[in-house]
């Protein structure tokens, strides 16, 4: 009787292995996929910055750091998410528009993007990052500590600081399931990560993914680029407009 239950013992956990194995293999085969799709970077990257607005109104200097999504990929320059946000803001501004960002950057590479903008001498900052420390990997805690140091950084600085974390992850089709459940999950522990060390500095913080997770989802067509990984036109406007309420607050502050 013994040796019959360690034969099923031994058949159970050669199954659960098989599926292991089976999973794993599934999932780094999507990865590799993933990988090898092709993305519309521009080289060199199209640069997104202008003067906007009223020259008698008030002057705001306004300093975009981040990744390939501050630089309009997947779009144009002027459909990109910080020159919408500076369009808008001239309603009521004189605005100098300067993004520091590129294609690419995680949040270890926002200490030289915080160089250049301090150099700008801004009014404004945004800071929008996240998406490719979710696909690259990065672990949290290197998150935390990026982000901490620069929003140390940042806040040393006379300009108002807005951060937003990534958008949804596991909203893109080029995501295989389930990669992409798995995507969506590692893409909310870096949006947290993000989140509490704005929280922490008691800095602005938007939610990207909370507020247009839907929307890509149920339409993708609509709010995705031709690579299915970065926004069009109407995905960046969308984005703006959930940035929007916070980074026009700060700039009246």
């Amino acid at each position: 009787m013994a040796t019959s239950r360690k034969r099923v013992l031994l058949r159970i956990v050669k199954s659960f292995g098989f599926l292991l194995t089976g999973a794993v293999v599934l999932l780094v085969a999507e990865f590799v996929y993933t990988l090898k799709r092709d993305f519309p970077l521009t080289d060199p990257e199209q640069p997104v910055a202008g003067e906007f607005g009223d020259s008698a109104d008030e002057k705001l200097k306004f300093v975009v750091l981040g990744d390939s999504t501050t630089v309009g990929v997947g779009t144009t320059a002027e459909n990109s998410f910080p020159w919408l946000l500076a369009r808008w803001l001239a309603r009521s501004f004189r605005v100098t528009l300067e993004v520091v960002g590129f294609g690419g950057a995680t949040t270890a590479d926002l200490g030289p993007q915080v160089d250049k903008a301090l150099q700008l001498d801004p009014d404004l900052i945004l800071v929008e990052i996240g998406a490719n420390d979710t696909t690259h990997l990065t672990p949290i805690f290197k998150v935390r500590k990026n982000m901490a140091e620069t929003l140390d950084r940042l806040s040393k600085s006379d300009a108002d600081v807005v951060v937003v974390g990534p958008p949804h992850m596991g909203t893109s089709p080029i995501f295989l399931e389930p990669l992409r459940t798995l995507t969506g999950l590692r893409g909310d522990m870096v949006r947290r990560a993000i989140e509490d060390e704005a929280n922490k500095r008691g800095l602005a913080y938007v939610d990207l993914a909370a507020g247009t997770r839907e929307a890509f989802e149920t339409e993708p067509d609509k709010y995705y680029s031709s690579d299915w990984f970065h926004p069009g036109a109407a995905g960046y406007k969308l984005w703006a407009e959930v940035m929007y309420p916070t980074v026009l607050k700060a700039a009246q502050s």
